[in-house]
């Protein structure tokens, strides 16, 4: 049984040898996030804070409301679509790896497109619970802006839903831990709600055996501080490297320089999850399925 430490130090271990392969992997999928990425931050993210009606508090809410929509609508999906392609490549040669099997590219290039569909509707359904209260939360708030020249409940409703905004970040929290394992249960055959209901079961505390949301979090911590290295350093090179001056297009390659970190952090990070994930899920599996016995009975 791992303790969240060793999950990090068995998933960095996997990734440092599997590193070529799941490279290769996560590549088409990184795309996917990046264009996630530059749409909400180069697209419709700016657009929260600005207005054309300045003086409309309904116009405004509006406005940011139709702008937050059609960003989740579309960047939302894009990202589910690149972190499930993702993990479900790193899972399907982490596993049989970790299991002590021959690496089969092959073999896991076919499971992945035949999970994929599984594992994407399981992706989508915890998109949408786990931004459900953070969103009703904003609406609430929305809500109160409109009413505030108009109605004595406006208060009411802007405070319940500034409640409903931090308490559904703590929702949150809970939902990207309880849901984590979902692609490796698709990759096992389940289906989307099937997976996500086996992920939370798995990810739940039972009798003496605690509960993975720890592990989870762990990792996402290390995710983010290697997300802000690594970006903060390729940022620093684009700072201190005069490359409108040195590389032919100038300020065009560099422009081009600037859009590939996002790539390059994805593309490196994404599959460190994907390990995470299969380590997790066998480390879960172990101790509320017997899946260590489960082994030695095949073996």
């Amino acid at each position: 049984m791992l303790r969240s430490t060793e999950v990090l130090d068995e998933a960095l271990r996997t990734y440092r040898v599997l590193a070529p392969a799941l490279l290769r992997r996560s590549a088409v999928p990184a795309v996917f996030v990046l264009a996630s990425v530059l749409f909400w931050t180069r697209g419709f993210g700016p657009r929260l804070f600005t207005t054309t009606s300045p003086g409309s508090t309904t116009a405004q809410v509006a406005e940011s409301g139709f702008v937050l929509a059609v960003g989740l609508l579309i960047a939302g999906p894009l990202l589910v679509f690149g972190v499930s392609e993702a993990t479900l490549q790193a899972i399907a040669l982490v596993t049989p790896y970790r299991e002590g099997r021959t690496l089969d590219e092959r073999a896991a290039s076919a499971a992945v497109r035949k999970a994929f569909p599984r594992t994407l509707g399981a992706g989508l359904w915890a998109f949408l619970i786990a931004g459900s209260v953070p969103m009703l939360g904003f609406g609430m708030m929305a809500l109160g802006g409109v009413m505030a020249d108009s109605s004595d409940m406006a208060g009411v409703f802007a405070l319940i839903g500034s409640l409903a905004f931090f308490f559904g970040g703590i929702f949150t929290l809970w939902a990207v831990g309880a849901y984590a394992l979902a692609p490796a249960a698709a990759l096992r055959g389940d289906g989307a709600r099937a997976a996500c209901r086996r992920s939370r079961l798995l990810m739940k505390g039972a009798d003496r055996v605690p509960g993975g949301y720890g592990s989870v979090w762990s990792v996402y911590g290390v995710i983010l501080i290697a997300m802000l290295a690594e970006w903060g350093g390729l940022e620093l090179v684009l700072t201190y490297v005069p490359f409108s001056r040195i590389a032919p297009g100038g300020g065009l390659f560099a422009e081009a320089i600037s859009l590939a970190i996002p790539f390059v952090v994805a593309w490196t990070l994404l599959p460190f999850w994907g390990t995470a994930v299969a380590v997790m899920d066998a480390e879960r599996r172990v101790r509320k399925e017997g899946y260590d016995v489960e082994l030695l009975a095949k073996g």
